[in-house]
């Protein structure tokens, strides 16, 4: 499972504007199956996820009720969603 989370900014919300590029070439070639789980009050702009599962072949996209920290606000949704991979 890899997980991307900008470090805690001490209650500052993350950068609008953050610039994602960096990560398409390693997830372009990614070689297995790629769930993005995406809280619906998070900081990903519908543009970015858009890009993202266009990007990567096989890429599912789920998104739950959640702010950015999906684990803490919706853990049983959470795991409901990683049952998609056998998790």
């Amino acid at each position: 499972m890899f997980k991307h989370q900008l470090a805690d900014r001490g209650g500052v919300d993350a950068p609008v504007g953050a610039d994602f590029r960096s990560l398409w070439p390693g997830l372009e070639g990614v070689g297995v199956l790629v769930l993005l789980v995406r809280g619906s009050r998070g900081f990903l702009s519908d543009v970015v996820v858009d890009e993202l599962v266009d990007r990567v072949p096989g890429a599912t996209l789920v998104t739950i009720e959640a702010g950015s920290n999906v684990q803490e606000d919706a853990p049983v949704e959470l795991a409901a969603a990683r049952s998609f991979v056998g998790g």
